[in-house]
């Protein structure tokens, strides 16, 4: 495998965080209301938890770790069955990328056509080799970043505190469920990263110093998207709309006189979606190198998840514990002592 530069690393990182959050909010705010804002700031701190466990053992992928410790035949079946939930999460994201557009952009256009659109792009990044791919995801996360910063800017005049009341009125057991949705969505994907070795990384002194920042990064984004979309529409609105996320750019302005560019802001949405759905394929490319019919596998994956999931929203937080089990040293020693 040809090396990365560590900041196409966080890059990388960032996208793994950001890829799955579009939508969310429409369903935390069902289970704990007002109370959501609260949410991205305990996700990051249960997040720590397989975060800490994610950077214990940056010298062997993950698979070379599972083979490792629990011998090559269970190694290897452990190996598929997290292929099997990387395949959930490119299920998930491509689903609410078709969902995204054909709701918010192409009203008319058949789902097969937009799925199409996107799959062959995915094919065609996923031919050439990592230091491409890197390269196209860190010009990606400038263009992110700069239609972020000013969609935050034209939104800021109607936030509305008063949105935000009242606050601790949910059961304790709601916003503990909420925030291990949240864990499994924006902190758990970043296992994906397992498949580079800290070899593979170029300047890869300080890289647990990276990760970090990227992470507390990628959550300070996200609490800003959830507390400026509550905050603005307030929880009424934001239970009838199935992508707040992108009825709140609605109102931005920007010099008091443009507006009318929620079109053009919520790119990043699918910006997001699109790199976390090539990395869920590029993850399994790589675990099964041998596997000559990616390409067909890809079109199967994407046709299945544009008919079979209606809504934008799994439950993925089942994930934890396994991730947790199978990249664990200290877990792993503790049951195989």
């Amino acid at each position: 495998m040809k090396k990365i530069k560590i900041f196409e690393y966080d890059c990388i990182l960032f996208f793994l965080t950001q890829g799955l959050n579009l939508g969310i909010i429409s369903t935390l705010i069902k289970k704990v209301n007002t109370n959501i804002i609260f949410i991205p700031i305990i996700g990051m701190i249960i997040g720590f938890i397989p975060l800490i466990i994610y950077m214990k053992n940056l010298d062997l992928n993950i698979n070379q770790l599972n083979t490792k410790f629990f011998g090559k035949t269970i190694g290897n079946i452990i190996n598929f069955l997290i292929i099997i939930l990387v395949t959930m999460y490119a299920l998930s994201s491509f689903s609410n990328l078709i969902n995204f557009i054909k709701l918010e952009y192409l009203y008319d256009t058949p789902k097969l056509f937009i799925s199409i659109i996107f799959t062959i792009p995915i094919i065609y990044i996923l031919s050439k080799d990592i230091t491409v791919i890197s390269r196209t995801i860190v010009i990606l996360f400038f263009i992110e970043i700069f239609l972020f910063i000013l969609s935050f800017i034209g939104v800021t005049s109607q936030i509305n505190i008063n949105e935000l009341l009242p606050l601790f009125q949910t059961k304790t057991t709601s916003i503990i469920e909420s925030s291990l949705i949240y864990v499994s969505y924006i902190v758990i994907p970043i296992f994906l990263l397992k498949i580079f070795k800290k070899e593979d990384i170029q300047n890869n002194k300080n890289i647990k110093k990276h990760i970090i920042i990227s992470y507390i990064l990628s959550n300070i984004i996200a609490f800003i998207i959830i507390f400026s979309t509550v905050s603005v529409l307030g929880t009424e609105l934001i239970s009838i709309y199935k992508y707040p996320e992108f009825q709140i750019l609605k109102k931005v302005t920007l010099g008091g006189f443009i507006q009318r560019i929620e079109s053009i802001l919520s790119i990043h949405f699918i910006i997001n979606l699109f790199v976390f759905t090539s990395f869920c394929f590029y993850y399994i490319k790589t675990t099964l190198p041998k596997f000559k019919l990616y390409s067909g596998f890809i079109i199967i994956i994407c046709i299945i998840s544009t008919y079979t999931f209606k809504n934008n929203y799994i439950n993925l937080s089942f994930i934890i514990p396994l991730l947790i089990l199978v990249t664990s040293k200290k877990v792993v020693k503790l049951l195989y002592k």
